[in-house]
């Protein structure tokens, strides 16, 4: 969908996502189709990142490998262990491809679009 800035179907759209989102904390034992699974992750794939670093790595897990990453989750928050944080949004050392990805945004904006404007 292309639409112009301003445009009130578009600007609709995003209120609408936006005023529609809740947080989920409970959750149901049936599966997840992995065609919903699928689609949802093509669409995430598209969410924006701090520097255009694009952290994420995405593994979907079933069956027993499902049932022991739960079982080891479980335990480690029955051993009361201290909360830390899931990740931290920039890392201490920049590694490929994302050191790259976070100078091309960077690059980018810059008067004239190169690196020379640095």
């Amino acid at each position: 969908m292309t639409t112009k800035a301003g445009d009130p179907v578009a600007t609709t759209a995003v209120d609408e996502a936006i005023l529609s989102r809740t947080s989920k904390r409970g959750f149901l034992p049936t599966p997840v189709p992995g065609e919903l699974v699928e689609h949802l992750l093509r669409v995430a794939s598209r969410a924006p990142s701090g520097s255009n670093v694009q952290p994420w790595r995405m593994h979907v897990l079933r069956g027993e490998a499902l049932q022991a990453l739960t079982r080891d989750l479980l335990a480690c928050h029955d051993a009361l262990r201290p909360l830390t944080a899931e990740y931290d949004y920039y890392p201490e050392v920049w590694r490929s491809p994302w050191i790259e990805r976070r100078r091309a945004s960077g690059w980018g904006l810059g008067s004239r679009g190169d690196r020379n404007t640095y």
